[in-house]
């Protein structure tokens, strides 16, 4: 089975400002390779998506690196500033250096990436059905909620190997988790791009 979000994705990303890039992860999770037991969950590559066109440039390499490591790629859709982000990687190699830790910084950028919260609300809501009614029914609460004046807060409708990621822009979580607890709502999260399930 294949899980390509490649247009939906290219679709939501908006580059307008120079400033601003989406973080893009290639992850193995252990859930997909019991086999590796403690040594599956891996970053496998981050990518920094400046432009379209680099998504597209890597589309080729992201799918290949997932075919062969047997993993996927995840992406934030909540735009990110270059500049923001560099100056985290700044303070974090900074307080490395005060701290006399040398040894990892090169996670430095990955971490400051993780820091920033990004320059627009985009959470994930991640439903684990593959079930339209339950989506909509998803959906429209969530419409329901506050700030009621933004009335169409889903974003995009993302398929993932078990269910779909709603990507939304902010309400009221409190009320949203009452009526179903059971669903996570994720800020400043990833959501799939690419999985090919062997």
């Amino acid at each position: 089975m294949i899980v390509d979000n490649f247009n939906i994705i290219s679709g939501l990303l908006d580059f307008s400002n120079p400033d601003i890039f989406y973080d893009l992860e290639i992850i193995r999770r252990g859930k997909d390779h019991p086999e590796l037991k403690g040594c599956a969950n891996r970053q496998i590559k981050t990518y920094c998506i400046c432009k379209l066109e680099d998504l597209e440039h890597f589309k080729d390499e992201i799918i290949k690196i997932c075919s062969v490591c047997g993993a996927r790629a995840y992406i934030n859709v909540s735009p990110k500033s270059l500049r923001k982000t560099s100056l985290i990687q700044l303070s974090d190699l900074a307080l490395r250096n005060l701290n006399n830790d040398f040894k990892c910084v090169w996670r430095s950028w990955n971490s400051a990436v993780g820091k920033n919260k990004g320059e627009v609300t985009r959470w994930v809501v991640d439903i684990d059905e593959k079930n339209e009614d339950k989506v909509k029914e998803v959906g429209d609460f969530i419409n329901s909620l506050q700030p009621f004046e933004i009335t169409n807060k889903i974003v995009a409708k993302i398929p993932t190997l078990n269910g779909f990621h709603l990507i939304t822009t902010a309400f009221r979580v409190d009320e949203f988790k009452r009526k179903f607890p059971e669903i996570d709502v994720q800020k400043n999260h990833l959501t799939l791009l690419y999985y090919e399930k062997v």
